[in-house]
């Protein structure tokens, strides 16, 4: 056998791939079988190829299109025990094309400035009993792919009656400045849109990537087109920038707490929610009780990387 070691940046489905290469007349090798890390494949073929055969191959890996079950044939086992039913493993992993999402539990976001995975803020809460709420922040990096946030685990200690603690998804505030490229204007409300007079003619620019907030009216200022920002003249875009950070989700919403937990507790969900560039998971504990107490988490996300 001889093992071919290719990368395939977008999508692929393994049996597919297999039949396909093997129903190449061009290419004489069988292909025995294909196994797939990410965008990494390792094909292995009865015996070596012509240089000719592997520039077909590399053709045939990058023209390959999987079809879009949402369940690939080779993940659906017949159970012994129940006939002829098909065992299926549900999970709630975001299913890309060309992107792998790997479990991680972090108690800390991201390090935004240097920046570092998992070298951020820590999520702990230390409520004093002159605090109406408190709150902490994390972020995750945009250079380090795509992060779902999936469940949460928290415990606290010492919480009066009537305590809660809510998690939300934050859009933070599009950064602007006033010197340079001043293609932008605010309006009433609060968000930002080209400059009607045209670039050169506004009140600000942008002072980083804009933070973009889906619009559910279909009345924000703001589309996104082959990949780029595309001005919506007459707001029916999707999507807006605002001055001020918005609630995007509210992941728990005055979840009550009393006394001290002996554990975790886990806040358990079938969904994901994505965080986009720009946003950040805002824990906050609400002290109605006006007492002293502490409140700690970590979560489970989906991210492209973990190092």
């Amino acid at each position: 056998m001889t093992i071919y070691n290719k990368t395939k940046t977008s999508g692929y489905k393994l049996d597919e791939l297999q039949a396909e290469i093997n129903v190449d007349a061009t290419i004489v090798p069988s292909c025995n079988s294909i196994t797939g890390s990410g965008t990494a494949i390792a094909l292995d073929f009865a015996a070596a190829l012509s240089a000719g055969e592997e520039t077909t191959l590399d053709t045939i890996i990058s023209n390959h299109v999987p079809s879009s079950d949402v369940v690939a044939a080779s993940t659906l086992l017949t159970s012994e025990s129940s006939g002829d039913k098909l065992a299926i493993h549900e999970s709630s992993r975001p299913q890309i094309e060309g992107k792998f999402f790997h479990t991680y539990w972090t108690g800390s976001g991201d390090d935004m400035t240097t920046p570092a995975i998992g070298g951020g803020t820590i999520l702990i809460v230390d409520v004093l009993s002159t605090d109406t709420e408190k709150s902490v922040d994390v972020q995750f990096h945009k250079d380090y792919g795509d992060v779902y946030l999936h469940e949460g685990y928290i415990q606290w200690e010492n919480a009066g009656w009537g305590d809660c603690v809510c998690v939300e998804v934050i859009a933070t505030a599009t950064p602007l400045q006033q010197s340079t490229n001043l293609d932008y204007t605010i309006d009433a409300s609060v968000k930002i849109r080209a400059a009607a007079g045209g670039p050169g003619t506004g009140t600000d620019g942008l002072n980083g990537d804009p933070v973009w907030v889906p619009n559910a009216a279909g009345t924000g200022w703001w589309d996104i087109v082959n990949g780029a920002a595309s001005f919506s003249s007459g707001q029916t875009g999707a999507y807006d920038w605002y001055t001020v950070e918005v609630l995007a989700n509210r992941f728990c919403n005055n979840i009550p707490v009393y006394g001290s937990s002996s554990n975790y507790v886990m806040l358990q969900s079938a969904d994901t929610t994505l965080l986009p560039s720009g946003y950040i998971v805002r824990v906050k504990a609400i002290n109605n009780s006006a007492t002293a107490w502490k409140a700690w988490m970590f979560m489970t996300l989906y991210r492209e990387q973990t190092v």
